[in-house]
Parts: C-alpha cells; sequence; structure tokens
C-alpha cells in the first residue's frame, strides 16, 4: 500500500515560512493550543490533493490561503506531498511521487507530478488508484462527525451508495430509463400513425375508384387533344401542299411569261431594225437619217428604261409588303403591339445590319435579344409594361438607352478569330449602348474547332451559327431555313440604287431625244414622213410595244399573287410548326378518334366536364391502396420491435437494479459487521446499521445502538458523548470496509471524556498496522499513545512545528 512520508507547507495559511512534516507509519499526532494553525495542517492535506472548493478549506477565495500579515503578502502558497510507492499501487515507475499545488494571488493553482507541470485531473485519476481523494471519508474535519449525526438516514445511506461506486450504476440505469422514455413517446408515436393509417385506408378505395374513372377519361382526352392537334396539322399540311402546287404553276406561268416577254423584245427589236432599214431605203444618203435613227434608238431606249423603272418599284412595293407580314408573323405578340406606340425607337434586329456571311453568327450571338424594343429612357418603361399588363398582351424585355450597358471585351489575337460580333455590324451611332449590351461579350470565330483556347474565357459565336456560353455550354446543329429577309432587304435596297441610276439614265435620254427632235426639225430633207410603209412599220412595234406593257404588266401581277400565297405559306408553316409543338408535348397515339374537329371538341368539353365533377383527387390513392398493407405489416412489425426493444431495456434496468443492490448490501453488510465489532470494542455494547425499509435499498439509514446496560436506542436518542462514539464507530466501519493509505482525523475527541478516548486511540492504534493514522488534537490521552507526535506552535500570527519526534514500538 502506498505511504505518506513527508508534508511541505510554504506561505499556506498561518506558516509563512517552508515547513516540514515527516510522517511514520502507525499514528502521527498533530499536537497544539486552540488558534495555533493545527487544523491547517488537513486543509493542506485537501489542498495538495486536488479540493477545488474555498469554503471547504475554510477560505472565502482560493488565493485567501496564500499567507497574509500586516508587513505584506507572499506572492503564492505552496504544499507538496510525497508518498511512498514501492508497491506501484500507484501506476508509474516512480519509488517516490511528488505531487504539488501551487496557487497564486489570481486564485488560480497549478499542479506538478515529480516536479512536472500536470492537470489536476491527471493527478486525481493517479490518485484514486490508491483510494486517496480530496474529498474522501478518510478525512474527517472537524464537524464531519457531527454532521453524521446530523444527517438523515436518506443521506446517510448516500455514504454507502458513493462508497460502494453506485453512481456507475445509477448512470447507466438513467441512461437506460432516458432511452425507455425515448422508447415510449416513439411507442406511442408508431401507434398514432397506425391509427392514421386506418382511417386513410377508409377512404383510399373511394379515392382510388375515382382517379381510375379520371385516368380512364383523361386517356380520353389526351387522345382527343392528340387527333385534334394532328387532324390541324394534316389539314394545314394539305393546305400548304395545294398553295405549294398553285406556286408551282404561278412560278412555271412567270417563266413562260419571261419567255413571252424576251420573244416580244425580240419583235420590237426585229421591227426597229425593219423601220430603220426601210428608212435608210427612203432616206437613203440623207443626214436626216441619220438623226431618225438615233431619235428611234432613244425612243426604244426610254420606253425600255422607263419600264425598268416601274418593274423595280413594284417589286420593291412587293418585297416590302411581304416583310412587313413576315415580320407579323415572326415577331412576338407584345413586341408587334407596342413597335405602334410612341416612344419605341424599334428592336435590336431592326437596328443593325451586317454581311450576309456573317449573319449566322450574329443572329445567334443576338438570340432573343433581336426582340428586345429600344427606348430612350427607362422612365417610360413602366407605362409600356403596365399597358401589357391591362391588356394582356404579354411580356417584354426593353433597352433603355439612357440606362443600358456592358463591358466590351478586346479582340483576342489567335486562328480563326475573325472580331467581336459588336464590330462586324453596322448601326446608327445613337444605339451604340445598345448595340454594345447586345453584342459587346461575343467574339467570333470561324470554326468550333478554333474556338477551343478561347473557351470559359469568351462568349463564342461561330460563322456556322453554334454559341459556345462562357460557362461551356454550346448551342449548335441544324437550323431549318425560315424567311431570309435580310436578303430581301439588301435586294430592295440595290433596286433603289438601281432605280436611282435607272432616273438618271431617263432623264439623260429625254434631253438626248429633244436634242435629237431639235435638230430633225431643222435639218433638210426632201420628204414630210417616211412613208406609208413606214407608218405601217411604227404603228406595228407600237402594237408589239402595248403588247408587251400588258405581258410586263401581267407577271407584276402574277408576282404579286405569288406573294400573297407565300404568305399563305409562311402562316401555314408557323401553323404546322405550332401543332407539330403542341404534337411534341402531347402522348402519341397509333390512330386518331373519328369525327369532325368541332364534333371532337364537343367530346374533349363532355369529358372534361366529368372529371371536373369528381372533385379534387389524390392521384398517390392507387399506389398507396397497393403498398398500405405492405406499411401497415412494417408498421406493425416496427410496433413489435420496439415493444422488444421496451422490453430489453426493461430487463436491463432489472439487471442493473439487482446488480446494485447486490453491491450496495455486500457493501452494507460488511460496514454493519465492522460497525458492529467497533462499536463493541468501544461500549461493551450493542450496535448495528438497518435500512428503513429492509428491502428498499433506496431507503434511509438507521443507526441503532444499545450502550451495556441500556435498552436499544436509535442515535438521535442517545447521549452527547454516545452519539459522538457511535458516529466515530461508523466512519471508521466505513475506513475498514474501503480502506485508503492515510486516516486523517481532525480533534474527534474533542467532546470525549479520558475513558472514551482510550478506547478509540486503542482501536484506532489496532487499525493502524495497515494504514498511517494522522491525528489532529490536543487531547492529551491520545497524544500519549500516538508514535509520532509534533507540537504546532504560533508566534505573532506565524505557525511552525515545533517540540521532539516521540518514537514507540
Amino acid at each position: 500500500m502506498v505511504k505518506l512520508t513527508k508534508l511541505t507547507l510554504q506561505s499556506f495559511k498561518s506558516f509563512k515560512n517552508k515547513t516540514n512534516l515527516l510522517i511514520g507509519d502507525g499514528v502521527t499526532c498533530i499536537a497544539g493550543s486552540n488558534g495555533s494553525g493545527k487544523s491547517n495542517i488537513l486543509d493542506a492535506f485537501s489542498f495538495v490533493l486536488g479540493r477545488n472548493s474555498a469554503k471547504a478549506l475554510r477560505a472565502d477565495r482560493m488565493e485567501d490561503l496564500i499567507y497574509k500579515s500586516e508587513r505584506g503578502s507572499a506572492e503564492n502558497a505552496k504544499i507538496i506531498l510525497e508518498l511512498d510507492n514501492k508497491d506501484r499501487t500507484i501506476q508509474l515507475e516512480e519509488d517516490l511521487i511528488t505531487v504539488e499545488r501551487k496557487v497564486n494571488q489570481q486564485g488560480q493553482s497549478t499542479f506538478r507530478l515529480n516536479n512536472k507541470i500536470e492537470t489536476r485531473q491527471r493527478i486525481l485519476d493517479l490518485l484514486i488508484e490508491a483510494r486517496i481523494a480530496p474529498d474522501g471519508l478518510n478525512i474527517v474535519a472537524q464537524g464531519d462527525v457531527t454532521r453524521v449525526l446530523e444527517m438523515n438516514p436518506t443521506e446517510r445511506r448516500a455514504i454507502i451508495d458513493d462508497l460502494a461506486g453506485l453512481a456507475e450504476f445509477d448512470d447507466k440505469k438513467k441512461k437506460s430509463e432516458t432511452e425507455l422514455q425515448k422508447v415510449d413517446e416513439i411507442l406511442r408515436e408508431q401507434h398514432l400513425l397506425l391509427r392514421e393509417r386506418e382511417k386513410i385506408f377508409q377512404n383510399i378505395s373511394e379515392e382510388k375508384r375515382k382517379v381510375e374513372i379520371y385516368n380512364d377519361l383523361n386517356e380520353k382526352i389526351k387522345r382527343i387533344k392528340f387527333s385534334i392537334s394532328k387532324t390541324k396539322l394534316d389539314e394545314s399540311s394539305e393546305k400548304s401542299n395545294i398553295i405549294n402546287e398553285k406556286v408551282k404553276e404561278f412560278k412555271e406561268k412567270l417563266t413562260k411569261m419571261d419567255e413571252e416577254i424576251r420573244e416580244t423584245d425580240t419583235k420590237v427589236d426585229e421591227e426597229e431594225n425593219k423601220i430603220k432599214d426601210l428608212t435608210k431605203d427612203i432616206f437613203k444618203g440623207s443626214e436626216e437619217v441619220k438623226i431618225i435613227e438615233e431619235q428611234e434608238k432613244l425612243k426604244g431606249e426610254i420606253i425600255k428604261t422607263e419600264n425598268n423603272i416601274d418593274s423595280n418599284n413594284r417589286e420593291k412595293e412587293r418585297l416590302e409588303k411581304y416583310i412587313t407580314q413576315v415580320e407579323e408573323i415572326e415577331k412576338p405578340k407584345a413586341v408587334k403591339f407596342l413597335l405602334k406606340k410612341d416612344g419605341i425607337l424599334g428592336t435590336v434586329e431592326q437596328v443593325i445590319n451586317c454581311d450576309s456571311k456573317y449573319k449566322p453568327a450574329i443572329d445567334i450571338a443576338l438570340g432573343s435579344t433581336k426582340d428586345n424594343l429600344i427606348v430612350n429612357s427607362f422612365d417610360k418603361i413602366e407605362f409600356y409594361i403596365k399597358y401589357l399588363k391591362e391588356n394582356k398582351i404579354g411580356r417584354a424585355r426593353f433597352l433603355p438607352i439612357d440606362k443600358i450597358g456592358r463591358p466590351v471585351i478586346n479582340t483576342p489575337s489567335g486562328k480563326g478569330v475573325i472580331d467581336i460580333a459588336l464590330n462586324l455590324v453596322k448601326f446608327d451611332e445613337k444605339f451604340r449602348k445598345v448595340v454594345e449590351y447586345a453584342l459587346g461579350s461575343t467574339l467570333v470565330v470561324d470554326t468550333l474547332e478554333n474556338a477551343k483556347p478561347f473557351l470559359n474565357s469568351y462568349r463564342i459565336s461561330t460563322l456556322d451559327g453554334s454559341i459556345i456560353e462562357k460557362s461551356g455550354s454550346v448551342f449548335g446543329g441544324y437550323k431549318e431555313k425560315g424567311f431570309n429577309l435580310s436578303e430581301m432587304k439588301e435586294e430592295i435596297k440595290t433596286l433603289g440604287e438601281e432605280n436611282k441610276k435607272l432616273k438618271q439614265d431617263f432623264d439623260e435620254l429625254n434631253k438626248e431625244l429633244e436634242e435629237v427632235i431639235l435638230k430633225r426639225q431643222e435639218a433638210s430633207n426632201e420628204y414630210a414622213g417616211i412613208g406609208e410603209d413606214a407608218k405601217e412599220k411604227e404603228y406595228a412595234l407600237k402594237k408589239i410595244r402595248e403588247q408587251r406593257r400588258k405581258l410586263y404588266e401581267r407577271k407584276l401581277r402574277l408576282q404579286s399573287q405569288l406573294s400573297d400565297e407565300n404568305i399563305k405559306i409562311a402562316r401555314l408553316d408557323v401553323e404546322i410548326k405550332n401543332y407539330q409543338q403542341d404534337l411534341s408535348e402531347l402522348e402519341i397515339f397509333d390512330e386518331i378518334e373519328e369525327g369532325t374537329i368541332n364534333e371532337l371538341k364537343d367530346r374533349l368539353s363532355s369529358y372534361s366536364h366529368e372529371i371536373s365533377k369528381l372533385g379534387l383527387l389524390n392521384m398517390k390513392s392507387v399506389e398507396e391502396f397497393d403498398k398500405y398493407r405492405t406499411e401497415y405489416e412494417d408498421l406493425k412489425e416496427k410496433v413489435e420491435k420496439i415493444i422488444e426493444e421496451k422490453y430489453s431495456i426493461l430487463k436491463v434496468i432489472d439487471e442493473l437494479e439487482s446488480r446494485r443492490k447486490g453491491k450496495f448490501m455486500q457493501l452494507f453488510d460488511g460496514v454493519n459487521e465492522e460497525f458492529k465489532e467497533i462499536y463493541s470494542k468501544f461500549t461493551d455494547g450493542e450496535g448495528y446499521l438497518i435500512l428503513e425499509e429492509a428491502e428498499n435499498i433506496y431507503s434511509g439509514l438507521l443507526i441503532k445502538a444499545r450502550p451495556q446496560g441500556k435498552r436499544l436506542l436509535g442515535i438521535d436518542s442517545l447521549s452527547g458523548g454516545e452519539k459522538t462514539m457511535t458516529a466515530i464507530a461508523f466512519l471508521l466501519a466505513i475506513q475498514r470496509c474501503k480502506p485508503s493509505c492515510f486516516v486523517l482525523l481532525d480533534e474527534i475527541d474533542a467532546a470525549l471524556d479520558k475513558e472514551n478516548t482510550k478506547k478509540i486511540i486503542e482501536v484506532v492504534k489496532e487499525f493502524s498496522k495497515e494504514q498511517q493514522f494522522i491525528i489532529i488534537t490536543h487531547n492529551e490521552v491520545t497524544i500519549s499513545q500516538s508514535n509520532q507526535v509534533y507540537g504546532i506552535v504560533s508566534e505573532n500570527g506565524v505557525s511552525s512545528i515545533v517540540g521532539i519526534k516521540i518514537n514507540r514500538k
């Protein structure tokens, strides 16, 4: 067993100077007058063993443990306890163990183990191996005996609980009871859930029936919707085919008409040549012949120029009408409506133009931005949005010139890089911010392959119409050929420029003709005209020219009709796309329902009405109906497992309770036997311990005593001395059952007479063969029976150990 060898005090309470207390085998007695500082020795033991309560150390604060005087205070207080560990009771490979604790003026403590800083808990864990603890029952301070007497039975029984280490069982039981509480809660929840499932099952059959009716009707509705869309698609496709045939016929007629016009032009040339030849014959050698030839030539050129101008104007009108109608078809409804409003400057698509080779790249770069509406000011946007909402027209995106903006990227160098899209389009400078927003952050590269080095750094469009977002996503593929409005616009522009030149030519030709006519009038000739033959030829030429004019007018009418038919085809193409889109979102059936579209719509309305009568539907009911049985069985099995778990926990609690009771009763019986023996030695009487309820280990502990010559009494009925003897017997009995390496007793004999003190010291001396006893006392009987005696004296408030060491064997 571990032995205490020395206690060193320095600046601790009244011990100002470094003071050593050697502790030997047997009984070590510490004597001294009242107020000399004897009890400070007990506080020193409690302090160094790790007690943290200042009040338990008889101080207000931990820093109050430091020696203080009128001259000042020490910096810290220090206690060192040396222990003999040769038998290795404490699990350290050291024969001598020193435990040191120091407290500073801030009340902070530091612990050392063999001169090395260590944690309090580490030291407590090591000492407990030798059954040494700061609050152990082996340290009995002044008043502890009285407290045992004043304890109620339950508090007294708790001493046995602590000594038996029942806290471990209590913790496990508490955890099990907590688990049991959780299991009971879960069980209640599962029972509630089970009842809820039963209610669901009562309604689920009806809900399932409604859903099945709904599914049947819905299947019919899907088939009818498919049939309506398919029929409309077929009808529109058929109309489109018929109109395409018509267009084909018109084109064939136009081709034939062009041939007739060419033939007529040939006839005109032939008649003009005949007139020319006739004129040569009549006016051979005359100056007027040349003038007439020139005059007729100019007339022919003027008529041709005039016809070309008229033809171009008609073609321009046709193309402009076609563009207007196509734009009307393609533009979103909201955009079409707002374009008519004041303050709308147009769409992004309308304000830019580009070379045809860049058009696929620009179109894909614009995306839906092409239909964004441009406005001068942000303030006007609220009015337009309100207009769209009130009229339920749709939604549109607006680009206010005064607010819109986006950084423009720099053009990097690299293979296949063309430029940023912004630099590849033409636009009015007042729209620069808008175009920068739409195209300023897109790089145009010729191919996807050459775009690879710029991935994730730029938004890239390619000449074939693919777009690579900065995130890395790519959009591309085949695009159906739509209406190439830009080519038509370019053609209108070309026709306008051509007409401008033709007008100049027309004016110059008329001017030349006037000059020629004047020359002819001035010229002298022998004849007044060109003769009857010439007049007939001129009349024939006039008829052919009139025939050509009518042919041309017929051609223009045919072209206009062709444009109208193309518009119809365009509208039908949009309808067909819409129907194809509808079909792509519908379930496909092998056959369509019979009946006209109106008949199908009537049936659709009837089925929809039947569905509305079904009311709210639980669409999961069919699935829930099939799985309910499984859920119920699973739930039932789960409840059974929870019940099993509950019984298992109850079994664990019973086992813990049984083991707890066994351990308690084992120690209780041991303490009882020791108490009987010690009490008998103290009083020659009879004493024993019982529980308030015999089999209830949670009931209070009663001490029964029968001093010699008296009847059996409870401890409360004994005299003062008898109570003290009984309490000391109880404390020593506990020590005998759970012995520590030492026992420290502080003035337990203060209230006893010499006879009783002698009986106690005799028992203590007997026990000291196995344990070290340190007794603080001023009782002469105790001092005389001790193995070592130290005197504590106080001088000017400073305690010290004086006297001699007395050895007895």
